[in-house]
């Protein structure tokens, strides 16, 4: 329930600045070569994307073990829908509802978003606590299963070793899942520019208490907040 950001336009601005200043001072040479990720959904327009995203829900519906969830994620990030700074009314509602116990009618405002939200996580994770909660263990099953799937799709994108072989996410709140799902906790958050890539670098602790670096290629988000300051 906690990772919820609003961005202002002095957030914005706020985090250009932090975003430059960390450029300035990353060790990691700007020479260092990174390989573009690639991917089908990555060419659509917004209008293709628009129309596609409906479907890939339903064929997630309809057959969840046969569903490309990078496909949906990244649809979703080229449609115009994709808003990856911005506070979602729906999950607002979720969380609250969730913190009030009220978790009747949160399976009702769940219903409703379900559609909308298919893609994110952290939508799976509410709904899962949801159902849990009203002691629907088959909804509560459905949703903990989407989760996972979306995690993994994240983490398939590279082993967030380096930021070479970074995790490709569409917004931040996949890179709180992802630690989370890795059970590691954040220590420090750096921006860092990198030949002209733009990555997250966490310091997080594993459950040995061991400090790793996590990196996560924001490439998307970044370019949709450059986007939105033009």
């Amino acid at each position: 329930m906690k990772h919820l950001y609003k961005i202002t336009l002095i957030g914005i601005i706020l985090s250009i600045l932090l975003f430059t200043n960390a450029c300035k001072n990353s060790e990691i040479s700007t020479k260092t070569k990174i390989p573009e990720y690639t991917h089908p959904s990555l060419t659509l327009n917004s209008g293709q994307a628009d129309l596609l995203y409906p479907t890939l829900v339903d064929s997630a519906i309809a057959n969840p073990l046969n569903t490309d969830y990078t496909e949906l994620r990244l649809t979703h990030a080229k449609s115009s829908a994709y808003d990856p700074y911005g506070d979602d009314e729906g999950l607002m509602k979720l969380r609250d509802l969730i913190n009030a116990k009220e978790f009747e009618v949160a399976t009702e405002v769940a219903k409703t978003q379900y559609r909308r939200l298919f893609h994110d996580p952290l939508f799976h994770y509410y709904a899962f606590i949801i159902w849990t909660e009203v002691e629907d263990e088959g909804m509560a099953d459905i949703h903990s299963f989407y989760y996972t799937k979306l995690i993994k799709s994240v983490i398939s994108s590279g082993d967030g070793k380096s930021a070479k072989t970074a995790y490709h996410v569409i917004n931040i709140s996949e890179e709180y899942r992802v630690l989370e799902y890795l059970e590691m906790e954040i220590v420090e958050q750096n921006l860092l520019e990198v030949s002209g890539h733009s990555f997250d670098e966490i310091s997080a602790k594993d459950t040995d208490g061991k400090t790793k670096e996590i990196y996560f290629n924001i490439d998307l988000p970044f370019s949709k907040l450059v986007d939105m300051l033009e």
